[in-house]
Protein backbone atom coordinates (compact mmCIF):
# COMPACT_ATOMS: atom_id res chain seq x y z
CA UNK A 1 0.00 0.00 0.00
CA UNK A 2 1.45 3.47 -1.41
CA UNK A 3 0.99 6.27 1.80
CA UNK A 4 1.48 10.33 0.47
CA UNK A 5 4.95 9.11 2.46
CA UNK A 6 5.92 6.53 0.10
CA UNK A 7 7.67 7.33 -3.91
CA UNK A 8 7.95 5.53 -6.75
CA UNK A 9 11.15 3.95 -7.84
CA UNK A 10 11.03 6.37 -10.61
CA UNK A 11 9.98 9.64 -8.15
CA UNK A 12 13.15 8.67 -5.82
CA UNK A 13 15.41 8.79 -9.46
CA UNK A 14 14.33 11.80 -10.39
CA UNK A 15 14.74 14.28 -7.02
CA UNK A 16 17.90 11.98 -6.22
CA UNK A 17 19.76 12.62 -9.55
CA UNK A 18 23.27 12.68 -9.46
CA UNK A 19 24.68 16.43 -8.77
CA UNK A 20 26.75 17.08 -11.94
CA UNK A 21 23.54 16.28 -14.11
CA UNK A 22 20.68 18.59 -12.44
CA UNK A 23 23.83 21.08 -12.69
CA UNK A 24 24.62 20.99 -16.34
CA UNK A 25 24.58 24.76 -18.09
CA UNK A 26 24.47 24.25 -21.86
CA UNK A 27 24.94 27.69 -22.74
CA UNK A 28 28.34 27.29 -20.93
CA UNK A 29 28.99 24.51 -23.08
CA UNK A 30 28.03 25.94 -26.28
CA UNK A 31 31.05 28.62 -25.06
CA UNK A 32 33.67 26.04 -24.38
CA UNK A 33 33.18 24.03 -27.73
CA UNK A 34 33.17 27.61 -29.76
CA UNK A 35 36.85 28.06 -27.84
CA UNK A 36 37.62 24.17 -28.58
CA UNK A 37 37.11 24.57 -32.38
CA UNK A 38 39.30 27.73 -32.38
CA UNK A 39 35.67 30.05 -32.70
CA UNK A 40 35.91 33.71 -30.71
CA UNK A 41 32.74 33.64 -28.94
CA UNK A 42 33.01 37.19 -27.59
CA UNK A 43 33.30 40.36 -29.72
CA UNK A 44 36.60 42.32 -29.07
CA UNK A 45 36.24 45.30 -28.21
CA UNK A 46 37.90 47.20 -31.41
CA UNK A 47 35.21 45.66 -33.09
CA UNK A 48 32.53 46.98 -31.11
CA UNK A 49 34.21 50.24 -31.40
CA UNK A 50 34.00 50.25 -34.58
CA UNK A 51 30.13 49.00 -35.00
CA UNK A 52 29.34 51.59 -32.49
CA UNK A 53 30.41 54.30 -35.49
CA UNK A 54 28.35 52.74 -38.17
CA UNK A 55 25.43 54.82 -38.42
CA UNK A 56 22.33 53.69 -41.07
CA UNK A 57 22.65 55.12 -44.78
CA UNK A 58 19.81 57.17 -45.61
CA UNK A 59 19.80 57.50 -49.73
CA UNK A 60 18.87 61.20 -51.09
CA UNK A 61 20.36 59.60 -54.53
CA UNK A 62 20.77 56.32 -55.92
CA UNK A 63 24.61 55.53 -55.58
CA UNK A 64 27.26 55.91 -58.44
CA UNK A 65 26.94 52.71 -60.82
CA UNK A 66 23.88 51.44 -58.79
CA UNK A 67 20.90 50.53 -60.51
CA UNK A 68 17.32 51.49 -58.31
CA UNK A 69 15.32 48.70 -58.27
CA UNK A 70 13.08 49.38 -55.51
CA UNK A 71 10.31 49.84 -57.55
CA UNK A 72 10.19 46.01 -57.47
CA UNK A 73 8.07 43.71 -55.62
CA UNK A 74 11.35 41.79 -53.32
CA UNK A 75 10.34 39.61 -51.34
CA UNK A 76 12.36 37.63 -48.16
CA UNK A 77 11.07 34.19 -46.97
CA UNK A 78 12.97 32.64 -43.10
CA UNK A 79 11.47 31.27 -39.79
CA UNK A 80 8.81 33.77 -38.37
CA UNK A 81 11.16 35.46 -35.67
CA UNK A 82 14.17 35.53 -38.04
CA UNK A 83 15.97 39.49 -37.44
CA UNK A 84 19.16 38.74 -39.97
CA UNK A 85 17.85 38.79 -43.30
CA UNK A 86 20.20 38.29 -45.51
CA UNK A 87 18.70 37.56 -49.04
CA UNK A 88 15.84 38.92 -51.28
CA UNK A 89 14.04 37.64 -54.27
CA UNK A 90 12.27 38.56 -57.02
CA UNK A 91 11.29 36.79 -60.25
CA UNK A 92 9.04 37.24 -63.41
CA UNK A 93 8.40 35.41 -66.67
CA UNK A 94 9.17 36.41 -69.88
CA UNK A 95 7.35 36.49 -72.96
CA UNK A 96 9.51 33.10 -74.35
CA UNK A 97 8.47 30.85 -71.31
CA UNK A 98 11.87 31.10 -69.49
CA UNK A 99 11.67 33.11 -65.76
CA UNK A 100 13.85 36.00 -64.88
CA UNK A 101 15.22 35.57 -61.36
CA UNK A 102 17.10 38.38 -58.89
CA UNK A 103 18.51 37.39 -55.98
CA UNK A 104 19.11 40.51 -54.03
CA UNK A 105 22.82 39.62 -51.23
CA UNK A 106 22.84 42.24 -48.04
CA UNK A 107 25.74 44.28 -49.15
CA UNK A 108 27.77 44.54 -46.00
CA UNK A 109 30.53 45.30 -47.90
CA UNK A 110 29.43 48.87 -47.96
CA UNK A 111 29.32 49.81 -44.31
CA UNK A 112 31.87 47.18 -42.94
CA UNK A 113 35.54 47.66 -44.98
CA UNK A 114 38.32 45.22 -45.67
CA UNK A 115 40.41 44.80 -42.97
CA UNK A 116 38.87 46.49 -40.27
CA UNK A 117 38.41 44.83 -36.74
CA UNK A 118 35.11 43.80 -37.85
CA UNK A 119 35.93 42.66 -41.14
CA UNK A 120 38.84 40.52 -40.13
CA UNK A 121 36.33 38.97 -37.02
CA UNK A 122 33.84 38.09 -39.78
CA UNK A 123 36.55 36.34 -41.55
CA UNK A 124 37.92 34.13 -38.76
CA UNK A 125 34.28 32.96 -37.56
CA UNK A 126 33.74 32.88 -41.30
CA UNK A 127 29.69 32.19 -40.49
CA UNK A 128 26.98 33.04 -38.14
CA UNK A 129 27.20 29.49 -35.49
CA UNK A 130 23.93 28.11 -34.02
CA UNK A 131 24.16 26.03 -31.10
CA UNK A 132 21.10 25.50 -30.30
CA UNK A 133 20.96 27.18 -27.16
CA UNK A 134 22.86 30.44 -27.91
CA UNK A 135 23.67 31.96 -31.80
CA UNK A 136 26.94 33.44 -32.04
CA UNK A 137 26.24 36.17 -35.26
CA UNK A 138 29.15 36.66 -37.47
CA UNK A 139 28.44 40.40 -36.59
CA UNK A 140 26.86 42.27 -34.07
CA UNK A 141 23.20 42.26 -33.87
CA UNK A 142 23.46 46.39 -34.73
CA UNK A 143 24.74 45.03 -38.03
CA UNK A 144 23.16 41.42 -38.80
CA UNK A 145 19.63 41.98 -37.64
CA UNK A 146 19.68 46.10 -38.07
CA UNK A 147 21.33 48.40 -40.49
CA UNK A 148 22.18 45.90 -43.06
CA UNK A 149 19.17 43.47 -42.63
CA UNK A 150 17.05 43.45 -45.72
CA UNK A 151 14.02 44.56 -43.35
CA UNK A 152 10.90 45.39 -44.64
CA UNK A 153 10.42 48.62 -45.95
CA UNK A 154 13.96 49.94 -45.68
CA UNK A 155 16.13 50.69 -48.43
CA UNK A 156 18.80 48.51 -48.82
CA UNK A 157 22.44 48.47 -51.07
CA UNK A 158 22.65 44.77 -52.19
CA UNK A 159 24.18 42.37 -54.75
CA UNK A 160 22.01 41.58 -57.40
CA UNK A 161 22.51 38.09 -59.05
CA UNK A 162 20.70 37.32 -62.28
CA UNK A 163 19.91 33.37 -63.76
CA UNK A 164 17.06 32.46 -66.29
CA UNK A 165 15.51 29.72 -65.74
CA UNK A 166 14.75 27.77 -68.77
CA UNK A 167 11.46 25.64 -69.47
CA UNK A 168 13.32 22.62 -68.89
CA UNK A 169 14.76 23.41 -65.54
CA UNK A 170 18.22 24.45 -66.35
CA UNK A 171 19.29 27.94 -65.53
CA UNK A 172 21.98 30.03 -67.06
CA UNK A 173 23.81 33.06 -65.05
CA UNK A 174 23.52 36.26 -66.19
CA UNK A 175 24.54 39.51 -64.62
CA UNK A 176 26.22 40.58 -61.10
CA UNK A 177 25.67 44.01 -60.09
CA UNK A 178 24.95 46.35 -57.33
CA UNK A 179 21.27 47.66 -56.81
CA UNK A 180 19.39 49.75 -54.62
CA UNK A 181 16.70 47.53 -53.25
CA UNK A 182 13.54 47.21 -50.40
CA UNK A 183 11.76 44.58 -49.09
CA UNK A 184 7.97 44.47 -49.48
CA UNK A 185 7.21 41.41 -47.92
CA UNK A 186 8.45 39.37 -45.52
CA UNK A 187 7.35 35.44 -46.17
CA UNK A 188 7.37 32.96 -43.83
CA UNK A 189 8.40 29.19 -44.82
CA UNK A 190 5.83 27.65 -43.38
CA UNK A 191 2.57 29.82 -44.30
CA UNK A 192 4.27 29.72 -47.57
CA UNK A 193 4.77 26.16 -48.01
CA UNK A 194 1.46 25.29 -46.68
CA UNK A 195 -0.26 28.00 -49.54
CA UNK A 196 1.88 25.67 -51.67
CA UNK A 197 0.29 22.51 -50.84
CA UNK A 198 -3.57 24.13 -50.84
CA UNK A 199 -3.90 23.68 -46.82
CA UNK A 200 -3.97 27.30 -46.47
CA UNK A 201 -5.16 28.84 -49.55
CA UNK A 202 -4.88 32.73 -49.93
CA UNK A 203 -2.07 32.84 -47.48
CA UNK A 204 0.45 33.82 -50.80
CA UNK A 205 -1.72 37.77 -50.95
CA UNK A 206 -1.78 37.85 -47.23
CA UNK A 207 1.88 37.24 -46.70
CA UNK A 208 2.27 40.35 -49.35
CA UNK A 209 2.41 43.78 -48.26
CA UNK A 210 2.50 45.84 -51.38
CA UNK A 211 4.48 49.14 -51.31
CA UNK A 212 3.14 52.62 -52.66
CA UNK A 213 3.76 52.83 -56.63
CA UNK A 214 4.26 49.40 -57.58
CA UNK A 215 3.01 48.54 -60.56
CA UNK A 216 3.24 44.47 -60.46
CA UNK A 217 0.64 41.77 -61.36
CA UNK A 218 -1.25 40.74 -58.05
CA UNK A 219 1.48 38.93 -55.95
CA UNK A 220 -0.48 35.61 -55.44
CA UNK A 221 -0.40 35.86 -59.04
CA UNK A 222 3.29 36.10 -59.34
CA UNK A 223 3.90 33.29 -56.94
CA UNK A 224 1.99 30.78 -58.74
CA UNK A 225 3.74 31.55 -62.64
CA UNK A 226 6.81 31.64 -61.13
CA UNK A 227 6.96 28.82 -58.85
CA UNK A 228 4.36 26.68 -60.68
CA UNK A 229 1.77 26.51 -58.27
CA UNK A 230 -0.67 25.61 -60.93
CA UNK A 231 1.34 22.65 -62.24
CA UNK A 232 0.62 19.32 -60.98
CA UNK A 233 2.37 17.79 -57.70
CA UNK A 234 5.70 16.57 -59.52
CA UNK A 235 5.73 20.18 -61.80
CA UNK A 236 5.76 21.81 -58.36
CA UNK A 237 8.78 23.67 -56.16
CA UNK A 238 9.04 22.85 -53.07
CA UNK A 239 8.83 26.32 -52.06
CA UNK A 240 11.14 25.84 -48.28
CA UNK A 241 13.74 23.42 -49.94
CA UNK A 242 14.68 25.79 -53.53
CA UNK A 243 14.59 28.90 -51.03
CA UNK A 244 17.13 27.22 -49.24
CA UNK A 245 19.59 26.28 -52.04
CA UNK A 246 19.49 29.63 -53.79
CA UNK A 247 21.80 31.52 -52.20
CA UNK A 248 24.75 28.81 -52.62
CA UNK A 249 23.73 27.77 -55.99
CA UNK A 250 24.01 31.30 -57.09
CA UNK A 251 26.93 32.31 -55.30
CA UNK A 252 28.52 28.81 -56.98
CA UNK A 253 27.60 29.58 -60.53
CA UNK A 254 28.32 33.41 -60.21
CA UNK A 255 32.10 32.20 -59.37
CA UNK A 256 32.27 29.65 -62.06
CA UNK A 257 30.56 31.18 -64.82
CA UNK A 258 32.80 33.34 -67.49
CA UNK A 259 30.57 36.09 -67.15
CA UNK A 260 32.15 39.02 -65.87
CA UNK A 261 31.19 39.29 -62.30
CA UNK A 262 33.15 42.22 -61.72
CA UNK A 263 31.37 44.92 -59.93
CA UNK A 264 31.49 48.43 -60.72
CA UNK A 265 34.54 50.32 -58.85
CA UNK A 266 35.97 47.16 -57.87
Amino acid sequence: MRTHHSRSRGDRHQNHSPRHIRDVNLKTIAWHAMEKYGFVPRYPPAVMDQVGLIQEQKFQKVPDNTEDLRSLLWSSIDNHDSRDLDQLEYCERRADGTILVRVAIADVDSLVHRQTPADEYAGHNGTTIYTGVLTFPMLPEKLSYGITSLLPDRDRLAVIIEFVVRQDGSFVPERVFPALVRNRAKLVYDIIGAWFDGTNPGAGERQFRRGPGTAAPAPERRLRDCCGRTGGRRERLSWTRARRKWSWRTMRYAALSPINTTLPGA
